[in-house]
Order: C-alpha cells, then sequence, then structure tokens
C-alpha cells in the first residue's frame, strides 16, 4: 500500500513487555525513531488488571523523547495457556474484550504504528486503514506463541498488509 506522507512525525510502538533501554529489538527501533521524529508513544498492551499496579510504575519513567503508557484490559481477556483450543467465534470475542482498555486507544492521533508480535495484533482492526503498520515479528505467532488457529491468522493477515 502507498502512503502519501512524504515523511511521518509521531510514532505509537505497541508491545506486550514494558520499554527498558536494553538490546532487545523492539527497544532499539523504539530508541532509533525517538532519534529521528518528533514523538513516540510506547505502548505496552495489554496489561491484565492484576499487573496494573506495576505498569503505572513502568509507565512513570521518562526517557527523553519516549512517552510510556499502558493499556490496562478492563476485563483480563485471552490467556493462550488456557484458551489456545478456543474455536474462532470464541477467539474473537475474548480478542474484543481484551481490546476494552482503560486508557481507549487512539490510533489515528499517529502517523504511523509498530506492533510487536503476540497480543500487540489483537489492536489491528482498531488502528483506521489509513494509518500504515509495520509489524515487528520478534516472535511467530505460529511457531511460538500460539496454537490457535484463528490467532495465527491474524498474524497472516497482518503480515500480508494491513487492510
Amino acid at each position: 500500500m502507498l502512503y502519501k506522507k512524504e515523511f511521518f512525525v509521531r510514532f505509537a510502538v505497541v508491545s506486550s513487555t514494558p520499554y527498558s533501554p536494553s538490546n532487545r529489538g523492539i527497544d532499539i527501533i523504539t530508541e532509533a525513531l525517538s532519534m529521528c521524529v518528533e514523538s513516540v508513544d510506547f505502548i505496552r498492551f495489554p496489561v491484565m488488571p492484576w499487573q496494573e499496579k506495576e505498569a503505572s510504575r513502568e509507565s512513570s519513567i521518562e526517557i527523553k523523547g519516549i512517552n510510556s503508557q499502558s493499556l490496562v484490559s478492563l476485563y483480563g481477556g485471552y490467556v493462550e495457556r488456557f484458551m489456545w483450543w478456543v474455536p474462532e467465534s470464541s477467539f474473537r470475542h475474548l480478542k474484543s474484550i481484551t481490546c476494552i482498555t482503560r486508557p481507549q486507544a487512539d490510533f489515528s492521533k499517529y502517523d504511523c504504528v509498530v506492533l510487536e508480535s503476540g497480543k500487540p495484533l489483537f489492536l489491528l482492526d482498531r488502528i483506521p486503514p489509513s494509518i500504515p503498520v509495520i509489524y515487528r515479528q520478534s516472535d511467530p505467532v505460529e511457531l511460538v506463541l500460539s496454537r490457535n488457529r484463528a490467532f495465527i491468522e491474524l498474524e497472516h493477515r497482518t503480515m500480508e498488509g494491513h487492510t
């Protein structure tokens, strides 16, 4: 897909693990973006309700040029260890529940969104089609993260292009 913008100034980077100045691929990408663009929001998703206190401490750490925030999944949601076997209709419902967050994600304010593999893919349908998505596959869903057919198909759809 071709995008008409000559350059991007506001990025969102979405990962299921908190940002840290480390050698982890998504953290290196985030740091590089912070040196090149106007604004980078590092969004941790999902944060389960029982992780909220820990996530708020992580989000309060200030790193030059990187705004850190967490999307707390209000009703829990999909947990691979227990739900890998659910049929596609149940998976879609669990994915939707996982995406009911506080605060609500507003991806329309970004010029580009970087999604890391795993549950951040659940947010794909919440990103307007006009916003380019960069998929950062750290661990393939099919080989490492899930045995759920619908989750695997979601990753394939992401790799084929954000539609």
